[in-house]
């Protein structure tokens, strides 16, 4: 028992040390094919080895294992050993700032967050298109994923800060996680993953904190792995939330969520949660923009095959291959390579249904999965490897895999490997 155990501990920390390898180092060293390969391969094992580490193991939930350590001391020097560094972090977050003053030429991205929240404070209509940056472009992001920078423009600093506040709060929270256990490798190692990692995307890609508001977006996802693992209904349906109204990527594994916890027959809080989400979608998206236009939802997609034209027809003159497609992560090349005799819109539309399919289809297989193994692995951790697995597949056939999007599932895997500690195996059926 202890033997499977701890090598599927070490097998998770070696695949997510492999994945922020081939995330940045080996982008442009090996082939594009070989290196999305190996960095989806790497996240797809992640999720996989949580199957085969619980499947079959009677466990201890981390909402019935509330130990605090029985060195309180030493708990407590670690906690704070763990938050600390986020001082540091700050002090790199300060330099990437500095170095990428803000330039639509360079990414639209935060300025466009930044229109869509002045609107919101001047009441204007937040979803109307842009034409300030000599193109017209209209505003896709969902409500959380700006709304949050409305704190930085009324306090005026910059909104990069906001987005580094929110990653160091998720990332508090989660080493905070680690103190529910007497675990005290994963007290230590926690802090170490979130900081090395994040400290890589200083060293190999400072665009992606000084061009972004990404780090947002992996503080909801943090949220959204703990959040799984909650009792109270209200806390997993505002990280759900946050994630649904930020990005919609998790729109075709909320279903699995919901399948898993009526099957296991946490009916009431499956209801409640998501009776919460409804009403806070309602709130926060439907009933200020949704409901005053209806086409915001055509708009966006529309918006996204532009931009995905824009950036397939964004070439690289030392390869006369698209930069984005071939920055290391993704199989969009593919389609790019393969349908090269179609016009651009086709190629991408294809990839589109194809991606629509596949993330569909993983859901479904997962949930046949899961009916059949309902007795042999706990439902939670499940949810955690299933969630592993189809953001896997979802990011590794989106139309333009941006670097940027792919740290969110590097700091998501860190997330799972936090809380699947906090489940203690009693023994094997």
């Amino acid at each position: 028992m202890k033997f499977k155990s701890s090598i599927s501990n070490i097998l998770l920390i070696v695949f997510i040390i492999l994945e922020c390898y081939f995330l940045f180092y080996t982008k442009g060293k090996l082939e594009q094919t070989t290196n999305a390969t190996l960095y989806a391969g790497c996240s797809l094992l992640i999720g996989l080895i949580l199957l085969y580490k619980f499947q079959g193991a009677e466990v201890e939930s981390a909402t019935t294992n509330n130990k605090v350590g029985s060195n309180k001391i030493l708990s407590f020097v670690l906690l704070i050993a763990g938050i600390t560094p986020l001082a540091y972090m700050a002090i790199l977050e300060n330099n990437a700032i500095t170095q990428f003053p803000l330039d639509h030429r360079q990414s639209d991205v935060i300025p466009m967050v930044q229109h869509m929240v002045q609107r919101l404070l001047t009441g204007e209509y937040v979803y109307k298109p842009i034409y300030d940056f000599g193109y017209m472009l209209s505003p896709t992001y969902m409500p959380l994923h700006w709304m949050p920078f409305a704190i930085a423009e009324t306090m005026h600093f910059d909104y990069r800060w906001m987005a580094f506040i929110l990653w160091s709060i998720a990332a508090a929270i989660l080493i905070i996680q680690t103190f529910k256990t007497n675990n005290y490798a994963v007290k230590l190692l926690t802090p170490i993953g979130l900081y090395l990692f994040y400290y890589n995307i200083f060293l190999h890609d400072k665009t992606v904190i000084g061009n972004t508001v990404e780090l947002t977006i992996a503080a909801y996802y943090m949220l959204l792995v703990v959040g799984i693992n909650k009792s109270s209904a209200i806390a997993t349906g505002i990280a759900f939330t946050l994630c649904l109204m930020s990005r919609y990527s998790l729109v075709l594994w909320l279903p699995l969520w919901f399948f898993v916890m009526m099957v296991s027959g946490e009916r009431t809080y499956a209801i409640k949660t998501t009776g919460i989400v409804v009403m806070l979608v309602i709130i926060v998206y439907v009933l200020p923009f949704l409901s005053k236009d209806p086409h915001i939802y055509g708009n966006t997609i529309s918006q996204y095959l532009r931009a995905a034209i824009g950036e397939w027809e964004h070439i690289n003159p030392s390869n006369g291959k698209p930069y984005q497609l071939y920055s290391g992560t993704g199989f969009a090349h593919l389609f790019y390579e393969k349908l090269h005799d179609w016009r651009l819109e086709d190629a991408i539309k294809r990839l589109q249904k194809v991606h629509f399919l596949l993330t569909a289809g993983t859901s479904v297989i997962l949930g046949i999965w899961y009916w059949f193994n309902r007795h042999k692995i706990n439902n939670r951790i499940f949810l955690m490897a299933s969630f592993k697995i189809y953001f896997t597949i979802f990011l590794a056939f989106i139309q333009v895999p941006y670097v940027y999007l792919m740290i969110v599932a590097n700091f998501v895997s860190i997330a799972l490997f936090t809380e699947q500690m906090r489940y203690r195996i009693v023994s094997y059926k």
